[in-house]
């Protein structure tokens, strides 16, 4: 009987430790499971921070080429629109003494209204360009 008692014991202690050891065995499972869940949700903010570098990265782009077209075109631009409108400037003035002179009005000339209508537009331009400037230089 003692024998028995020391076999049964012995099993009972077999079976607890097949028991523990099947508990590690589902722990470990579901850390997995855990990791996995964990990597799928970092996953999905990864793609998010992604699309948000792409997004930062277009953004920039646009902005340095914007930046070099401002660089190369400003002063060519403010240069050429002043001279046109000096230009145009002394041409109304040289129409306008001409038609004084053959005794006609300047006002009855529809091309020296829209003359100064366009130089006005200008005018207000130029005034834009001055007005504008980029806070650093690329």
């Amino acid at each position: 009987m003692k024998t028995q008692k020391t076999v049964m014991s012995k099993i009972a202690q077999i079976k607890k430790e097949e028991l523990s050891s099947e508990k590690v065995e589902l722990a470990l499972v579901d850390d997995i499971k855990g990791t996995i869940k964990q990597i799928s949700q970092l996953e999905k903010i990864a793609d998010e921070v992604i699309k948000a570098a792409n997004n930062v990265n277009s953004a920039l782009r646009k902005v340095v080429d914007d930046a070099k077209y401002y660089n190369k075109y400003k002063k060519v631009v403010f240069s050429d629109l002043r001279n046109a409108s000096n230009e145009l400037y002394k041409n109304i003035q040289k129409v306008e003494a001409n038609a004084k002179e053959l005794g006609i009005s300047p006002n009855s000339i529809p091309e020296i209204d829209l003359a100064n209508k366009v130089r006005d537009n200008a005018n207000e331009y130029l005034s834009l360009l001055n007005r504008v400037n980029l806070e650093f230089d690329v």
